[in-house]
């Protein structure tokens, strides 16, 4: 060891990187869509932020344009076709099914709220069925045309529960 702390709190001071100030935390917020298959081929969606309910489980009828995977939607397409207005079509018809009215307005306000304030937002598709999870969720989009997987700051998830 060396005798001289002069000496050995120069050469440390000399030795030691910088330090750069501490990271600011981020803030994660969580939007979770639960989606099961109810009867007459239809759909319930239920949504919470935050882990608060956003509002009463929504029945929703599957309408032109639903696609259960992106498999099936590129089966569909003839050789050719206008690849672009199709994937729109089909996350608009997606975006009618897991974004229903009140769900759709509080993701949206979620989103406007993260983007302010820098926050990420995790958004997650829960459902406990097999053919409910290969929906192309990636594609959906709001009533306003807003795709919230190609929003910066946002993290899809796909879970399938049980």
């Amino acid at each position: 060891m060396n005798e001289n702390p002069k000496v050995f709190r120069s050469h440390r001071s000399v030795d030691e990187p910088s330090v750069a100030p501490p990271r600011a935390d981020v803030t994660h917020r969580r939007f979770v869509i639960r989606l099961r298959q109810a009867e007459n081929g239809e759909i319930a969606v239920a949504a919470e932020r935050d882990g608060a309910p956003v509002a009463d489980e929504e029945r929703v009828k599957l309408g032109p344009g639903f696609h259960f995977s992106y498999a099936d939607f590129l089966e569909s397409r003839l050789p050719g076709s206008q690849q672009t207005t199709a994937l729109r079509q089909l996350g608009a018809a997606i975006g009618r099914v897991i974004f229903p009215e009140a769900i759709g307005r509080a993701l949206e306000q979620l989103l406007d709220q993260a983007t302010s304030a820098g926050h990420q937002v995790e958004l997650t598709i829960e459902t406990a069925e097999q053919a409910l999870i290969a929906i192309p969720f990636e594609a959906a989009s709001l009533a306003s045309g807003r795709v919230p997987a190609l929003e910066a700051g946002v993290t899809m998830v796909r879970r399938l529960a049980g």
